[in-house]
Parts: C-alpha cells; structure tokens; sequence
C-alpha cells in the first residue's frame, strides 16, 4: 500500500460477507472493516489485500 492510498467506504452492511462491484481484474484492492453496534461504530480492523480476478 502506498501512501498516496485513498480509502473508499461502501455502504453500512448487517450481512457477514458482501461483494463490491465494479473491480478491474488483475487489480490488488486493499479492504479494512469495521463493526457496528448499539454503541457506534468499532476500530478498522487491520488491511487485507487481494487481488481482483
């Protein structure tokens, strides 16, 4: 990851997985997420990467 990085949020989900459209294949993409309760919203958790096929 580079630091000229910029996180994108997606929408809020109560699902356990999701899929983001529009990735270009053979792209790496880095993801983070964070968990949201009755108190707010929880820490990112650590970056994750994969590459889009």
């Amino acid at each position: 990851m580079t630091n000229a990085s910029v996180w994108t949020n997606a929408p809020p989900s109560t699902k356990s997985k999701c899929t983001i459209a529009n990735l270009v294949a053979g792209t790496r993409y880095w993801f983070r997420v964070a968990a949201v309760g009755a108190a707010g919203q929880g820490p990112w958790s650590d970056p994750a990467t994969k590459m889009a096929q």
